[in-house]
C-alpha cells in the first residue's frame, strides 16, 4: 500500500498540473468548478457567435449538443462553465486544439 507521503505527493503534481493548464487559458473550465455566473441569451450569442435560431439547433445537435439552459422563473440561463466546456469540445473536434 503507498505511504500517504506518497499519494500527497502525487495529488500535489496534479494539482499543479491542472493549475497550470487553466492558467494558461482562462477560457477552459475546471471539471470541478462551480456553474460560475449565469449567460443570457444574448451573452451565449456573443460567446459562441451564433443567432438565436442556430443556437436552439444546437441544442439538439445528437453529437456534442449546447447545454441546455436553466430555467430561473420565466428566464432562461446558461451556466458559463457549460458553454466554455462545450465551445473548447467542439474545439478539440475541429483539431484546433487537444487535450493533454
Amino acid at each position: 500500500m503507498n505511504s500517504p507521503s506518497k499519494n500527497a505527493n502525487a495529488y500535489s503534481a496534479t494539482a499543479i498540473i491542472d493549475a497550470s493548464v487553466c492558467k494558461s487559458d482562462q477560457s477552459v473550465p475546471d471539471e470541478n468548478m462551480s456553474p460560475g455566473r449565469f449567460l443570457t441569451l444574448k451573452q451565449v450569442q456573443q460567446s459562441i457567435g451564433f443567432k438565436t435560431t442556430t443556437i436552439y439547433k444546437l441544442m439538439k445537435d445528437p453529437e456534442n449538443p449546447l447545454p441546455q439552459p436553466i430555467k430561473i422563473g420565466r428566464s432562461s440561463r446558461w451556466a458559463e462553465t457549460d458553454v466554455e466546456r462545450w465551445k473548447r469540445d467542439h474545439m478539440m473536434r475541429a483539431g484546433l486544439i487537444r487535450r493533454f
